[in-house]
C-alpha cells in the first residue's frame, strides 16, 4: 500500500513557493497517495494540478473570507480530514501554511509533520506572529529551509525541530537547453524583473535605481512582470507615476506564458531585500540571461556561485545598482560574457533534489 502524503499550500496562483509545492507533488504522485489542500480557491487559478494528485477544496476556501471564524472553520475542517484519511507525512510550505498543518495535525501520532521555510526569517523576527509560528515550528518532526545560512540563524535562535537543507527544485527541459539568448540591443530589448510583492523584491529600490540610469541616457524600458494582487500592482504603478522614467517602465500582472518574457529579455535585474532560494533567479539562469542581484540574504550569492555567474551588487545600494544596470545595458561584451558562461552550465537539479525528499519521507 502507497504511502499517504498531504501537501498544504496557500492557493494555486503564481508564486515561487507555490510552484515549488507543485514540482513536490508532480514527484511525489508516482510513489505515493497525494493530496494537496489549498487555503484559498481563485477563479484565475495560474497552476495546474498533476493528473495524480487529489485536489481538496476547503468549504470556507473563497479568498473574501479571511476572518478569525472562518480560519477555525478552516483548521477544524482540515483536522476531520487529517483524522479521517490518517495521512503517514504532511508538508507544508510558507510560515501561516506551516502553523495551519501543526495546528490540523496535532494529536496524529502516526504523522511525520514536515514543515519548509520559504525566506530569511530575520527580518520576520519582530512580527508578532512569527514568534507564534516559531512556537508552532516546534510541534514539527522536521523543518526544511533552502540555505546553509538560513538553517545556521534558526540553529542559533534556538528552533527546537530537526532542521534539513532541501534547495528548490531546478528542472531544465529540453526546450530551456536550446535557448540561446542575444546580447545584442534590438528595438523590442528589455530589461526584466519579476516579483508578485513589492517589498520583499525590493521594486521600490529598483525603480530609482532604474530611474537614475534613465536619467544618464538610458532608453531600454523595464519591464516588471507578475504583480496579479491588486494592491501590490496599484502600489508599483503609483512609485513609478512619480518618477521621470515611467514613460519607460512596464508593470504587469500574472503571466503563464514566462518562456517567451524570459527569452526576449536583454538581462535580468534581482534587487529583493530578503529570500530563501529564489525561483526567478535559478530560472533566469536557465534561459542564459545576464543577471544583476542584490547579494540579500539568502540565495544570490548561492546562486550565481559568488558573483561568477552574474553581477552581485552589495545588499540595498542603490547607487551601484544603477551603476550596474548602465554597465550591463551599454556593454554588449559584458552581456555575452555572461550569456556564454551559463551556456556551458547545467543546474539542472532534479535528481538530486528528489533524492533528498524522497530519503526525508521515506525514513523512520
Amino acid at each position: 500500500m502507497k504511502k499517504k502524503v498531504v501537501l498544504f499550500i496557500s492557493d494555486l496562483i503564481p508564486g515561487g513557493a507555490i510552484k515549488q509545492i507543485i514540482e513536490l507533488s508532480r514527484l511525489l504522485q508516482k510513489d505515493y497517495e497525494v493530496v494537496l489542500i489549498t487555503w484559498f480557491k481563485y477563479n484565475n487559478e495560474h497552476y495546474e494540478i498533476p493528473s495524480n494528485v487529489q485536489r481538496y477544496i476547503l468549504a470556507n476556501s473563497q479568498p473574501d473570507k479571511r476572518d478569525i471564524l472562518t480560519v477555525i472553520k478552516k483548521i477544524s475542517e482540515t483536522r476531520k480530514f487529517l483524522r479521517h484519511t490518517n495521512p503517514d507525512v504532511t508538508i507544508s510550505f510558507l510560515h501561516e501554511i506551516n502553523a495551519w498543518n501543526i495546528l490540523s495535525s496535532l494529536g496524529l501520532k502516526k504523522t511525520k509533520k514536515i514543515v519548509s521555510v520559504r525566506e530569511y526569517p530575520k527580518y520576520n523576527v519582530k512580527n508578532f506572529r512569527s514568534v507564534i509560528y516559531k512556537f508552532l515550528s516546534n510541534y514539527a518532526d522536521v523543518l526544511v529551509c533552502q540555505t546553509n545560512k538560513i538553517k545556521e540563524w534558526l540553529v542559533e535562535n534556538s528552533y527546537k525541530s530537526e532542521i534539513v537543507v532541501i534547495p528548490n527544485i531546478i528542472s531544465q527541459s529540453k526546450e530551456r537547453n536550446m535557448i540561446k539568448n542575444n546580447s545584442e540591443v534590438v528595438e523590442n530589448s528589455y530589461i526584466l524583473a519579476i516579483g508578485t510583492k513589492v517589498f520583499q523584491k525590493g521594486f521600490d529600490l529598483l525603480l530609482k535605481a532604474y530611474d537614475g540610469a534613465v536619467s544618464k541616457g538610458l532608453k531600454i524600458p523595464l519591464r516588471i512582470v507578475g504583480l496579479g494582487i491588486a494592491e501590490e500592482y496599484e502600489k508599483l504603478v503609483k512609485l513609478k507615476n512619480e518618477l521621470p522614467c515611467s514613460e519607460f517602465v512596464q508593470i504587469e500582472g500574472y503571466c503563464k506564458d514566462l518562456d517567451k518574457i524570459y527569452s526576449n529579455a536583454l538581462f535580468f535585474v534581482f534587487s529583493s531585500r530578503f529570500e530563501g532560494i529564489p525561483n526567478v533567479l535559478l530560472e533566469a539562469l536557465t534561459y542564459q540571461l545576464p543577471i544583476i542581484a542584490f547579494d540579500c540574504p539568502t540565495g544570490p550569492r548561492e546562486v550565481l556561485n559568488n558573483g561568477e555567474l552574474g553581477v552581485l551588487v552589495p545588499h540595498l545600494d542603490v547607487n551601484l545598482l544603477e551603476e550596474s544596470i548602465l554597465n550591463m545595458a551599454t556593454n554588449q561584451d559584458v552581456r555575452r560574457e555572461y550569456t556564454n558562461k551559463l551556456s556551458n552550465i547545467n543546474i539542472d537539479n532534479l535528481e538530486k533534489v528528489s533524492k533528498l525528499w524522497l530519503d526525508l519521507i521515506n525514513r523512520p
